[in-house]
């Protein structure tokens, strides 16, 4: 995705939408998924594309290239993400990861019909009993609409660093 070319918007919305996605983040840190999911609109797209191995993200890519994804959920299946990781048959999950996000960089642009189109970077840390510890790295393309006094995500789009994935999961939300 490239960089929006209209100004930064002010900034006690930059506070807010900061605010709101550290908050976030302290939910998927939590497992408080449930409260989470409450997050997202009833039309969320929560997709995280392959990145091709040798090629920098923005190289351009022929149609079924950019249709290749890790996930690519709507609401129903983000609540169906939700259900397995609350149960016990989320067997890679087990025991439950400790997962820490650091969320930085975040930019914040006026989008379409009054929603906002924010940029952050994140770095996600996962332990898990006696296992190595994955790191992942990456930037998540948000669109954000209002909703009372807060936001709720409409789009996420997570771009992860890593070319190969050395995991045991990506079954974490994002």
């Amino acid at each position: 995705m490239s960089a929006p070319v209209s100004a930064p918007i002010d900034v006690a919305q930059q506070l807010r939408v900061e605010r709101f996605l550290y908050e976030e983040a302290a939910l998927l840190d939590a497992y408080r998924l449930t409260e989470w999911l409450a997050l997202v609109t009833d039309d969320v797209v929560y997709r995280m594309p392959v990145a091709l191995p040798d090629e920098p993200p923005s190289s351009p890519r022929s149609e079924v290239e950019r249709s290749l994804m890790h996930f690519e959920d709507d609401h129903g299946g983000l609540s169906v993400r939700v259900a397995r990781l609350g149960s016990k048959a989320a067997w890679s999950e087990q025991p439950r990861p400790l997962l820490r996000r650091a969320i930085t960089n975040v930019r914040v642009y006026p989008g379409e019909d009054g929603q906002l189109d924010v940029r952050s970077n994140f770095l996600l840390y996962q332990y898990q009993h006696a296992a190595p510890v994955d790191l992942l790295a990456g930037a998540r393309n948000d669109v954000l609409c209002r909703s009372g006094e807060g936001f709720r995500i409409r789009r996420r789009t997570i771009e992860l660093d890593q070319r190969v994935l050395v995991t045991r999961s990506i079954g974490v939300l994002f």
